[in-house]
């Protein structure tokens, strides 16, 4: 398998054909797109293209593996999330593949838990197994001897396993084929499952003829585990089935909202102020309406135990590499007025405004209201706001194992 990196915002006409192709057939690309707003994955036999967060610098050749599996266990686990949409303004991200990637991480976990599936029966044979003995003496011939019988033969039950049945077949070889896509991804080493499949043919039939098999044997089985199991194999060959392009793409456009979320995630000493923020009133014939739903908004906020200083976050997945890709005066606006809220709320407490960039390093120290005329700070009204870049995989990285980024934390509140 080879593993190209890119980053995301790439120029489109430096990706090869057949990326491009995916991602216009997911309608991640429009025809007059030059930029490409897109993390995950494309994969096609045994090449995958892989797009990283903005910013990430450059990966050494014996961290790319490791490096794209931990980013496609982030975007995992953040459509597992169902609060997502909480930290995003404007459009929302679109997610491709996740379904996908869910249920391929469900079918392999069950593998490792409980290997194949194979149908148990059992036999009635002479002279085999544990003796049945209430079967025996009903139907074989017994001989008196001294104060009891003596049975020459004895009928026991056998317990056969069926290796060759016709769903353990489909199952190992979804199995091979979900280990050949992503078991790079779901594996943190090789357990070599062509080796152990190896005596396991190829199932017959296509994949309807596939799908009628599991649905019999779902209409016999009563375990709970089982059934999940015939369930999840239907799914995966029915996805499979209306899948026409013969490309593998996993990942999340907009990448802003998962940035944000994950920053809110590894912060501690969160603080929740967006309820006790001020909100807009209307006046609506004569009478004051409180628009509940339309009140400020902050991204995270940090207040230290001893609740004398307070930092109002606001994670920005820019370029921030020069005036034409930093915040405008919308966000400095909105995070002057969270600073005065903040302090109109807390009038003793120190305020820290920070904006958070992706990236290794970074030229923006911080952002001030300057008057064009006079060149005069407004830094007394306007309380500067600093910035801070973060390595991008280092959050994913922390996102992931749900760790928390402590020594950002304690720069961020001046601990």
């Amino acid at each position: 398998m080879d593993i190209f990196l890119h980053e995301d915002r790439c120029a489109v006409n430096n990706l090869p054909n057949h990326v491009r192709t995916a991602f216009v057939s997911n309608n991640l690309l429009r025809s007059d797109q030059d930029r490409l707003d897109f993390c995950g994955m494309v994969m096609r036999e045994s090449r995958v293209d892989v797009f990283l967060p903005r910013n990430c610098g450059p990966i050494a050749s014996s961290e790319k593996q490791k490096i794209s599996a931990s980013l496609i266990h982030a975007i995992h686990k953040y459509t597992l999330n169902r609060n997502r949409s909480s930290f995003t303004d404007g459009a929302s991200e679109q997610i491709v593949g996740d379904s996908f990637l869910g249920l391929a991480f469900t079918l392999l976990t069950e593998y490792v838990e409980n290997g194949v599936y194979v149908r148990r029966t059992s036999e009635i044979q002479i002279n085999t197994g544990k003796t049945d003995w209430k079967r025996t003496i009903n139907r074989i011939q017994g001989y008196p001897s001294s104060e009891s019988m003596v049975y020459l033969d004895t009928l026991g039950r056998k317990k056969i396993t069926h290796y060759n049945d016709e769903v353990t077949l489909i199952h190992a070889e979804i199995i091979r084929e979900l280990d050949r896509l992503i078991g790079w991804i779901f594996f943190d080493k090789d357990l070599n499952i062509p080796s152990k499949l190896a005596d396991i043919k190829p199932p017959s039939g296509d994949n309807s003829a596939q799908i009628r098999i599991l649905e019999r044997e779902l209409g016999i089985l009563y375990a709970d585990r089982d059934m999940k199991l015939m369930k999840d194999l239907i799914a995966y060959l029915s996805k499979a089935s209306n899948n026409s392009d013969d490309s593998l793409v996993i990942g999340i456009s907009k990448f802003h909202s998962m940035w944000e979320h994950m920053i809110d995630s590894c912060m501690k000493w969160k603080f929740d102020i967006n309820h006790r923020l001020a909100k807009p009133c209307y006046i609506i014939n004569g009478e004051y309406q409180i628009a509940t739903q339309k009140g400020g908004r902050t991204d995270t906020v940090l207040r230290s135990s001893d609740e004398t200083r307070f930092a109002i976050i606001d994670a920005k997945y820019y370029g921030a590499e020069n005036l034409a890709n930093l915040p405008g005066w919308p966000d400095l606006i909105k995070q002057f007025f969270y600073a005065q809220a903040l302090k109109d709320i807390f009038p003793g407490a120190i305020i820290y405004n920070w904006f958070i960039f992706p990236g290794i390093t970074g030229t923006a120290q911080s952002a001030h209201l300057m008057d064009p005329i006079t060149g005069v700070l407004q830094d007394e009204r306007y309380m500067p706001i600093k910035c801070v870049y973060l390595d991008p995989m280092i959050l994913v990285s922390h996102y992931n194992l749900g760790k928390k980024l402590v020594e950002l934390a304690e720069k961020l509140i001046h601990i």
